[in-house]
C-alpha cells in the first residue's frame, strides 16, 4: 500500500515538474503568451496541448456516462 501511494506521489511530481519545464520553454519561445513576465508572476498561464487532451478526454467520458 505504501508502496502504491509512493509511486502515485512520484508520478504526480514529474508531471508537475514537467508541466513547469512546458511553461518555461514555451515562455522563453513566445513571451507575449505569459505578457513577457515571469510564468509565476503571469496571472493568465495559458493552457499547454495535453491539457487540452485531457479536457476532450473528460467531455467524451462524461457524453458516453449520460
Amino acid at each position: 500500500m505504501k508502496l502504491e501511494i509512493s509511486e502515485l506521489v512520484l508520478e504526480q511530481l514529474l508531471n508537475e515538474i514537467v508541466e513547469i519545464l512546458e511553461h518555461v520553454h514555451l515562455s522563453r519561445t513566445k513571451p507575449d503568451l505569459y505578457q513577457h513576465k515571469s510564468i509565476y508572476a503571469c496571472e493568465d498561464i495559458p493552457r499547454l496541448s495535453f491539457q487540452f487532451e485531457g479536457d476532450r478526454d473528460i467531455e467524451h467520458e462524461h457524453l458516453i456516462n449520460q
